[in-house]
């Protein structure tokens, strides 16, 4: 642990990074043990393992163990130290699987991601959310998530956990046939700013819900008609399929 990054300090103050996400994700879930369902939890912009880790002990630790994490992180950076996080805890271990894709529609991946947040070098960080670019390797694939799901035999239940920093639209695009076919739960930080800076905006992200009959609750599963933040700012929220029913 580097507590000079953000994500890492957090942990060691706190035991977790975003800890409501995870509380929630683990709500949607045990709501639905008692059906005997499986679930298949795809951590896309999994960074250093840490949501992956935290979902896979709260579940085990409420004796609840028919699931599965796929935990993707393009970056080398992130991925050697989710690597060395996820040995660390062999019971955990045995319900995580790592994969190192960067998840998109296009073919074309970007050389560099932000996947450090360090707090004593910023010099070169993002104006707003101080995030530092780290490589993404030549060898590194780019897929689909429709493609990652027929891939690795995905069935049954999905969650979907998307934290990529502006790319949300790619990795929306790249599961249509997912959305359609599966209707995962999808938890999902929403950064307007970001969009923007890869070329996307809330129109179109807005848009496509309507269009695959997606609707927007917030983490305690509180149906949203709009999204209230602050420039420069993001929020957790929830999406859901209208064919879903809550609980």
């Amino acid at each position: 642990m580097d507590i000079s990054e953000g994500i890492d300090l957090s942990i060691f103050l706190f035991g977790s990074f975003q800890q409501q996400v995870v509380k929630s994700i683990e709500e949607h879930v045990l709501k639905f043990s008692k059906d005997n369902l499986f679930f298949n939890i795809i951590d896309i912009g999994s960074n250093i393992g840490d949501k992956s880790l935290s979902v896979t002990r709260s579940l085990l630790d409420k004796n609840f163990s028919n699931f599965k994490v796929f935990s993707i992180e393009p970056t080398d950076y992130a991925f050697r130290k989710q690597l060395k996080n996820v040995n660390f805890n062999p019971k955990l271990k045995k319900k995580i699987l790592l994969f190192k894709y960067f998840i998109s529609n296009k073919k074309n991946k970007p050389k560099n991601i932000y996947s450090s947040w360090n707090l004593a070098n910023n010099k070169n960080s993002h104006k707003i959310h101080m995030g530092i670019l780290k490589k993404v390797n030549q060898f590194t694939k780019s897929i689909s998530l429709d493609d990652f799901v027929i891939k690795n035999k995905i069935k049954d239940q999905i969650i979907l956990k998307i934290d990529v920093d502006g790319f949300e639209m790619e990795v929306l695009k790249s599961s249509i046939k997912t959305l359609r076919n599966k209707e995962p739960i999808i938890f999902m930080e929403y950064a307007p700013y970001s969009f923007e800076e890869y070329g996307s905006n809330t129109k179109e992200f807005f848009n496509f819900l309507k269009k695959y009959k997606y609707q927007i609750y917030d983490l305690n599963f509180n149906k949203l008609d709009k999204i209230e933040i602050r420039d420069g700012s993001s929020v957790d929220i929830v999406l859901m399929s209208n064919k879903v029913k809550l609980f």
